[in-house]
């Protein structure tokens, strides 16, 4: 100890004229009454907690300690004539003696916050973590304070035991009020905002209240898309909402050249000695581990420093609505889907407005609530077209920064109006892109340039089905699918259990979201994994079919896209899954009679591929747009891909229907046909081919054929693609003793590295599934079911007997195996299968009664539900986990480990065992 014992003493020894002393061996404070204040180890872990910061001073801690006993009221009283004292100051005050009232006010305040103190629940007062907590968080604006280095002397001098004679007073200690004065003005502020809810807080999370979220500007784009998903079902505004849905397939505009990529390639400006590991010389690389480390640890590692990308001016975009009277009606309708589709589509970095022509003004529309919707079909303007007030955009745009996208969007009558022509000429506005729209359906995109003016994309639309009224179903008073005789939970929405299960990898896909899993059971349950420590969570149970034909591995305001079905018949459905709100929509897909052979995405539109034939479909409606021919000739191989005598080639879509671009040929790769397979990797520019033989890659974009670092022989075939591309099982051959034995391989197309294989090839193509899904297993076989005190007994399809009950040593209810069934024949009940509520149920009930009319209702998810016959009961659900029988009752507790209940609170076991299965099982006899 390197401090003068004299230094920790002068801190530690109360003053003469305290209201507290240390006691004779040592161990405690004690107030001049006798009453215990804090023993010495508690005393420590106080202390301990402030030694970052150096310690307050030592009164102060001691006063707050002693108001958090129960004995407060009682140490108080050793204050001696406080009370007289404060009254004779504010006499004082009352005879205008300078400062004497404020003063008494201060000093009346600072023993209202610890009153404040003693009247906080005990777990804030008793428990000694609690204390420190309160005690740093009351103190923690106190700037007197010991240095850090003397705090840890005096935390040691306390841990190591301090002689008694060390501690005691010089004197002996009078009631004089200088020293508790002296104290309590460290409490003149009342201590604000120190309750309980601000202490619990703090001691879960280190602050005294909640982080609330950054005040972040959405996007209108964004709150264009969540307004359409808000008013798909909306009574008037449906129909709208749809025909916008549709046009989001075609209303894209031409990307400028000027426009960056989304992963733009930079150069290398120079070389540092500070970076990210990523940008670390090859030639550091070459190092032995150990001068790598010392070279990092020691900031002499060369690291390569990127070139600073060019600043690119800002982009906006200018939407020009016409509201006048040639566009009432049908057309209005028309020409608001049309700004609502290119509001939606609009990239968040745009800076975008939405203007009407009103007489020789522009005012602003609002595309982003219903009511604004509302208030723009309202509008009805008498100008046979918006000329006059163009000539107003032009102030408007060169009010703005950076490059500007105009579209105007009117009627064809309008734009063949020779008036409105000719003063469209004469004024010159900045009209870059017109969108005319006919009571017909007709839609037309043109690009006006100083050549003249070009058709960009053109449609016609079923306006009259587009625009029906939804079909209100009709619900009936009774819901078959939420029988009152079956268990409560299932109609509860979301299913409150985190719940595991199996995944099959070939119904199972990878979401950036930053990162997740969505899974599709046997039982047709739809469950997503968000996090490796607990289980998943079923969004819904009602799926169609269980086999995924297509998925997207990309969530987009919280959502994302999957297709379920047969390809045979074919019967298939689009499902649009929010992950946010934790519930799914289903719609049927429309299509052709013929077998499907694959669906495949790009640019926004979903392709169905048929023998002969693609169905174009929209991707949010599931509606069939159009139908295109596969060239004679074409063979399909693998997702958008198709091999001609010519060339390869890629199905794509130009914004108004479904093309083949050639994608590599001899004129590309002079050896092509050796090319086996075809496509899309994740971040990679182009598609990628796979060559026979030597299974090397050859990259579209900048036409690189690279081989692999290990190389392979006899490649004939490529058995597996993984959804993002960048794996790849193929089959090869090897020769041994004259043998040829075949072989199974995974290529990394990033990297080009190999790996052997021998399993499931879906579980080493996706590999990161198995880093978030953590499956546990749960009974769910059980034959009968019967009592005992305070236990379920449930009866195995082998002959065994467990016993759900509390158990006391673990805190928590498992499933524990008996020696014997003889003994319990006679109170077991048989579970009886029950019919499914619905034919989209794919999990199996059984129920077993007893004679009081209980209900003990067995569930094939791994679930057990209890029903009992007295109503004060609540209905409850445990998880057939062996080691935690977790669960749920109807009045809101849940109990078990996180893995089950995510972040949820656990209720206390023993009380679920007190109130619901002692209770329960006691009316079975």
């Amino acid at each position: 100890m390197t401090t003068d014992l004299n230094v920790i003493r002068a801190y530690l020894v109360p003053r003469s004229n305290a209201f507290w002393k240390w006691s004779p061996d040592g161990e405690a404070i004690v107030g001049l009454d006798g009453h215990t204040i804090a023993f010495c180890r508690e005393l420590e872990l106080v202390l301990r907690r402030q030694l970052s910061t150096g310690l307050p001073p030592f009164g102060p801690i001691v006063l707050l300690l002693a108001a958090c006993r129960d004995s407060w009221p009682e140490i108080a009283k050793a204050f001696g004539s406080f009370e007289e004292l404060l009254g004779q100051l504010e006499v004082l005050a009352e005879m205008k003696s300078p400062g004497a009232n404020g003063l008494a006010q201060s000093l009346r305040k600072s023993l209202a916050s610890l009153n404040r103190i003693h009247e906080l629940p005990d777990d804030l007062r008793q428990n000694a973590d609690a204390k420190a907590e309160l005690v740093a968080a009351a103190l923690e604006s106190v700037q007197e304070r010991t240095t850090p280095e003397l705090a840890a002397e005096i935390v040691a001098a306390l841990d190591a035991g301090l002689a008694a004679e060390l501690l005691e007073q010089e004197a002996e200690p009078s009631r004089t009020m200088a020293s508790l004065f002296d104290d309590l003005k460290f409490f003149s502020g009342g201590l604000k905002g120190l309750d309980a809810d601000a202490l619990r807080l703090r001691l879960a999370i280190g602050l005294d209240r909640d982080v609330l979220p950054a005040e972040v500007v959405e996007p209108l784009a964004r709150k264009v898309r969540k307004l359409l998903d808000r008013l798909k079902d909306d009574r008037e505004l449906s129909g709208m909402v749809r025909l916008a849905r549709n046009l989001m397939a075609i209303v894209h505009l031409p990307r400028p050249l000027d426009v960056p990529d989304e992963m733009p390639v930079g150069g290398v400006s120079d070389i540092s000695q500070r970076g990210t590991l990523d940008r670390l010389l090859i030639s550091e690389l070459a190092q032995d581990d150990q001068t790598l480390m010392l070279r990092l640890a020691m900031n002499e590692a060369l690291y390569l420093r990127r070139e600073t990308p060019p600043a690119n001016p800002p982009r906006g975009r200018v939407i020009v609505l016409d509201s006048g009277l040639r566009l009432w009606g049908v057309p209005r309708i028309f020409a608001t889907s049309v700004a609502l589709s290119l509001a939606a589509l609009t990239e968040a970095t745009i800076n975008l407005s939405v203007l009407r022509p009103e007489a020789d003004r522009l005012q602003p529309v609002d595309l982003t609530t219903r009511q604004g919707l509302i208030d723009h079909l309202k509008v009805l303007r008498p100008e046979s077209h918006p000329a006059r007030a163009l000539g107003e955009l032009n102030r408007h745009v060169s009010k703005l920064d950076g490059d500007i996208d105009t579209i105007l969007i009117t009627g064809d009558d309008v734009a063949a109006d020779d008036e409105f022509r000719r003063e469209l000429a004469e004024g010159n506005p900045e009209i870059s892109f017109f969108i005319t729209v006919s009571r017909g359906g007709e839609f037309r995109l043109m690009q006006r340039t100083v050549q003249g003016t070009t058709v960009l994309r053109e449609a016609k639309l079923d306006l009259e089905k587009l625009l029906a009224p939804t079909t209100q179903p009709t619900t009936p008073l009774i819901d078959p699918q939420h029988l009152a005789d079956r268990p409560a939970i299932l109609r509860i929405s979301p299913f409150p259990l985190g719940l595991p299960h199996h995944p099959s990898p070939q119904q199972s896909w990878w979401l950036q979201w930053p990162a997740a899993v969505l899974s599709v059971t046997n039982d047709r349950r739809l469950m997503f994994w968000d996090s490796p420590l607990r289980g998943a969570l079923q969004l819904t149970d009602r799926l169609p079919s269980r086999q995924v034909v297509w998925s997207r591995g990309t969530v987009e305001d919280g959502r994302t896209q999957f297709i379920v079905g047969d390809t045979g018949r074919p019967r298939l459905w689009l499902i649009t899954a929010d992950l946010q709100r934790h519930d799914c929509e289903v719609a049927g897909l429309a299509t052709t009679a013929s077998p499907v052979r694959c669906i495949c995405d790009h640019a926004g539109m979903l392709f169905v591929i048929h023998k002969r034939d693609i169905d174009l479909v929209d991707m949010y409606s599931g509606n069939r747009l159009q139908g295109h021919p596969i060239p004679s000739g074409f063979r399909w191989i693998h997702e958008r891909f198709f091999r001609a005598p010519d060339a390869w080639y890629a199905l794509s879509y130009d914004g108004s229907t479904a093309r083949f671009e050639k994608v590599v040929s001899y004129n590309e790769f002079a050896d092509w046909l050796r090319v086996i397979a075809m496509f899309d990797v994740k971040g990679v520019q182009g598609p990628v081919g796979l060559c026979r033989g030597d299974a090397s890659l050859f990259f579209t974009a900048d036409r690189k054929h690279i081989e692999l670092k290990v190389l392979l022989h006899n490649v004939t075939r490529v058995r597996q693609i993984a959804r993002d591309g960048r794996r790849v099982c193929v089959d090869y051959f090897i020769k041994d003793n004259r043998l040829e034995l075949a072989k199974t391989a995974v290529i990394n197309t990033s990297d080009q590295t190999v790996q052997g294989l021998s399993g499931n090839p879906r579980l080493a193509l996706e590999p990161r599934l198995w880093e978030m899904v953590r499956p546990r297993n749960l009974r769910t076989h059980f034959r009968s079911v019967g009592r005992m005190a305070g236990a379920l007994l449930l009866e195995t399809v082998r002959g065994h007997v467990v016993a759900l009950r509390f158990n006391r040593k673990d805190e928590g209810f498992t499933l524990e195996p008996l020696p014997s069934v003889d003994q319990f024949r006679l109170v077991m009940r048989a579970f009886s299968p029950l019919p499914a509520t619905t034919p989209r149920v794919g999990y199996r009930l059984s129920v077993a009664t007893f004679p009081d009319g209980s209900r003990v209702y067995l569930d094939s998810r791994g679930l057990l539900h209890l029903k009992s016959s007295d109503r004060q009961i609540p209905e409850a659900t445990f998880v057939m986990h062996d080691e935690d029988a977790a669960g749920w009752c109807a009045d809101g507790r849940m109990w078990g480990q996180p893995y089950f209940l995510g972040s949820t609170p656990s209720a206390p076991p023993h009380e679920i065992q007190e109130s619901i299965l002692t209770p329960f099982t006691s009316r079975l006899s």
